[in-house]
């Protein structure tokens, strides 16, 4: 009982430093707000990748980092009004990389 109540007290301590270190980023703007949406993209990409892997399939990494870049890039330029575009030109990307590879089960 004791391991448990310690792994709770890491996990409730981890994430309060990383909420407020997200709090800090999202009022101070600019590069660190960059920075956090940058980190926050990469460790979810990750998760998706281990998840569809671990259901037998293959996703496309180079789309995903594409997708994440074209995001990075939209938010550096302060572009908001292109993210409809930016996520259909992923999602497009995406289901031409199934279509093309041409062995299943992959997905984008």
């Amino acid at each position: 009982m004791e391991f448990k109540a310690d792994g709770m007290i890491k996990r409730v301590i981890s994430s309060f430093v990383v909420g407020l270190t997200c709090f800090f980023c999202l009022i101070a703007g600019g590069l660190p707000m960059l920075i956090m949406i940058g980190v926050i993209s990469t460790i979810g990409s990750i998760e998706y990748v281990k998840i569809l892997n671990h259901k037998g399939f293959y996703p496309f990494k180079s789309v995903i980092i594409f997708s994440n870049l074209l995001l990075l890039t939209i938010v550096a330029l302060k572009c908001y009004d292109l993210l409809p575009f930016a996520f259909c030109i992923a999602t497009t990307l995406a289901f031409l990389a199934v279509i093309f590879k041409g062995r299943q089960p992959y997905i984008a």
